[in-house]
């Protein structure tokens, strides 16, 4: 978790620094005072953004790692017959003869 807070704080400064200064030039630059919470906002969103998504990302790898790790101690156990079908399900010779989709055969054209 460490290193997603530490990513997430480098992009929260980087992102919230340019939007600070690009929204609140006249109080970086003025004498006009900063707007306490959009200035807040600013830093704070896109550490939550990256946060998260980076957190759902982690979580993700680790249910594929686990699925493949549990396929493959699975597919030891019982092997599939992969001749049988192709990856989109089906029998190997439906999608060769079909005419994009149309459930025309190709000799039919």
């Amino acid at each position: 978790m460490g290193a997603i807070f530490s990513r997430a704080e480098m992009i929260a400064i980087i992102i919230g620094s340019s939007l600070t200064l690009v929204n609140q030039t006249d109080a970086v630059f003025g004498n006009v005072k900063f707007e306490i919470l959009p200035l807040a906002l600013v830093f704070l969103t896109p550490f939550l953004v990256v946060s998260i998504s980076q957190m759902f990302g982690v979580r993700e790898v680790h249910k594929l790692t686990a699925q493949e790790a549990l396929g493959g101690f699975l597919g030891t156990l019982f092997p599939r017959d992969t001749h049988s079908r192709n990856h989109f399900g089906t029998d190997d010779w439906s999608h060769k003869y079909h005419n994009r989709g149309r459930g025309k055969l190709s000799s039919e054209v």
